[in-house]
């Protein structure tokens, strides 16, 4: 069974917290951009199950549009990479 995609909102109110967590496919996850009140969303984080630290086309597309960081984590590793200006 392949695993899946898991991602959530990093959210900064003083200090980081981890916003609700969704469920993909083994391709894909859709993270809602939501932060509890008085928070603001500081980055998104997901997985990529298949072991790769690079960004998809589509995280890349989302990055800019959403003007957000975007981190990986596969395995025990993470990489962030941010929007350039």
């Amino acid at each position: 069974m392949a695993e899946i995609e898991r991602g959530y909102t990093v959210c900064r109110n003083g200090k980081l917290k981890k916003g609700i967590e969704v469920t993909g496919d083994s391709n894909s996850v859709s993270i809602p951009i939501s932060c509890p009140r008085g928070s603001k969303p500081a980055a998104l984080m997901h997985t990529h199950p298949g072991g790769s630290l690079e960004l998809s086309p589509q995280d890349i597309k989302t990055m800019r549009e959403k003007n957000l960081p975007v981190c990986v984590r596969a395995g025990n590793k993470i990489r962030c990479y941010r929007p350039k200006k």
